[in-house]
């Protein structure tokens, strides 16, 4: 059923691409000038060509099978040889086209958002139409159905209406095709609707008026239609490009400076198809050099603002560590100096009861201590793994055995602050391959997170299971809990949850979960935090499958 369901795709991909080529086909009949060879632009090459990028060789046959219903509907009779030949034109044109422009830009094929793109798209589009125009000249030939001395004016009008055809369509398809939004336009809607109203109306001025014979009096009028057209570009991008040189060469059929008037001699009036046909052709190429350049001009430009808002960040970033490290560092710091003097000074003089303080100030200091040697290891560590020199030491390791030994190393923090601390759900086999130190500090930094912000009665439960084939850690605890605006900001550094149940919660400087969240992603795990103020936090982290598999024996 898939294999079914992939080929209905594949037809009706086939068959759309296909009833659009046909039907710019006739488009393109239809802009046929009076009394000459060809038609300012051939609309299909630019189909074809968007086809081809946008959906590859799946697109194919109905591009063959669209241009072989072209030459029946409009040609017939026509015999075997020109229909088979105009039809593998028809194919090979963007064929070649994309594989010349993939080879010469591989980084951005057809795109038309640079420079290179867009010199690669043309020089693939000029030698694409150059093959479609010899495959279909050369059927003609051989069938006896065209004259000889018309072969040269002939080949020239056909090479170049195939591309202007495909150097007007297809980048509009394109652009339009992938980027529908058009953010230029979106930004600037009432100056785009004007751009289109104007358009039709420089263009009509440019091509519209009747020559008869006083060509040169007014051969310089089509370049009114330029400025708008390069304003387009500079304005609105590729969008604007593509859109405004397609209006323009759409309101170019069969009258004004180019074509003359009826009664001319036909060769001048095939001479002045060409003229038209190089002109919307020159104009596409410049408004689409200009639109990339521009493109790549505001792209460095939203970089470079990207760039300065990141180091503003940082700046400010830098300014918020230094006022707080200044206050977490001093303020044990002091701690330990005052105590300190006072036990050198023997200030209180040598007295039992002095000895009994001093005793009690010199645990101070070693709190103290403890604390500012805390505060600096979570200093370096979130340091190293933003420094990506953070090594993981990996092994096999008995989870449950951590946690419990985890469990041991935070009761008497969590007995001195009246809260109960457990184990729920009975030992499993739990094995991952881990780094043993950066398992026990995620452990260690949840359950002390648990344990601060749980007031005194409460609980703190801990438990390991299998999730999903890996390996899962909760904490979930009875305390005030947070709400979700101010839970997403808690992994990032140098943010502190609430504290609302005692002096001693406000320890720390915020890096505790910032550093379980970078040590989990070393680990190609993940942390949820899931709290309900006033009901208790559950924080989950999980080790994917792969961390689980039986270690190798031995």
């Amino acid at each position: 059923m898939r294999l079914i369901g992939r080929l209905v795709r594949l037809l009706l991909e086939s068959v759309a691409v296909g009833v659009a080529f046909f039907l710019a086909g006739q488009l393109g009949i239809g802009l046929n000038l009076p009394d000459t060879v060809g038609s300012p632009f051939w609309p299909p090459s630019g189909i074809a060509l968007a086809a081809v990028v946008l959906r590859g060789w799946r697109v194919v046959p109905g591009i063959a099978l669209a241009a072989a219903g072209l030459d029946l509907a409009n040609f017939s009779p026509i015999s075997w040889l020109p229909l088979v030949l105009d039809m593998t034109g028809a194919v090979v044109e963007p064929l070649t086209a994309c594989a010349i422009a993939r080879c010469l830009a591989a980084e951005q094929p057809l795109s038309f958002q640079s420079a290179r793109g867009v010199l690669a798209a043309w020089i693939g589009i000029l030698i694409g139409a150059a093959l479609a125009m010899a495959l279909g000249l050369a059927g003609f030939l051989l069938d006896g159905t065209m004259p000889v001395p018309n072969l040269a004016l002939s080949a020239q009008t056909w090479w170049i209406g195939n591309m202007a055809g495909a150097a007007v369509v297809a980048p509009l398809v394109l652009a339009w095709m992938r980027s529908p939004a058009a953010p230029a336009m979106a930004r600037r809607p009432v100056e785009a609707l004007l751009l289109v109203g104007v358009l039709p109306l420089v263009a009509g001025i440019a091509h519209g008026g009747d020559a008869t014979g006083a060509k040169n009096a007014i051969a310089a009028l089509e370049v009114i239609a330029v400025p708008v057209v390069l304003a387009a570009a500079y304005r609105f991008h590729l969008h604007g490009a593509v859109t405004a040189v397609a209006l323009t060469a759409g309101t170019s059929a069969g009258v004004g400076v180019y074509a003359l008037s009826a009664g001319i001699d036909p060769i001048q009036l095939n001479h002045g198809l060409m003229h038209l046909q190089m002109f919307i052709a020159v104009l596409a190429a410049t408004s689409q050099l200009i639109a990339a350049e521009i493109h790549r001009r505001s792209d460095s430009e939203a970089r470079l603002t990207t760039a300065l808002a990141q180091a503003k960040e940082a700046s400010e970033a830098k300014s918020l560590f230094l006022a707080k490290m200044s206050h977490e560092l001093r303020t044990p710091l002091n701690a330990i100096l005052g105590f300190s003097e006072v036990i050198h000074r023997r200030s209180l003089g040598t007295d039992a009861a002095a000895l009994e303080k001093y005793h009690g100030y010199a645990g101070d200091i070693f709190f103290s201590g403890h604390h500012l040697l805390s505060l600096i290891n979570d200093i370096l560590d979130i340091a190293r793994i933003e420094g990506k020199s953070y090594r993981l030491e990996e092994e096999w390791l008995d989870v449950d055995a951590i946690v419990a030994e985890c469990v041991g190393m935070v009761r008497g923090r969590a007995d001195s602050a009246g809260v109960d601390i457990r184990r729920d759900g009975a030992p499993g086999v739990t094995r991952l391959h881990a780094d043993p130190r950066a398992l026990r500090q995620i452990v260690i930094n949840l359950l002390g997170n648990a344990v601060k912000f749980t007031p005194p009665g409460g609980q703190v439960a801990v438990r390991v299971f299998r999730d999903e084939g890996g390996i899962a850690v909760t904490v979930r605890d009875t305390g005030s809990g947070i709400g979700a605006d101010a839970a997403r900001d808690l992994f990032k550094p140098f943010h502190r949850g609430p504290s609302d149940h005692s002096a001693t919660n406000r320890e720390g400087v915020g890096l505790g979960l910032a550093i379980c969240r970078s040590l989990l992603d070393l680990h190609q795990g993940t942390i949820a935090l899931d709290s309900v103020p006033g009901a208790g936090t559950t924080v989950t982290v999980r080790f994917p499958p792969a961390r689980t598999a039986a270690p190798p024996p031995g």
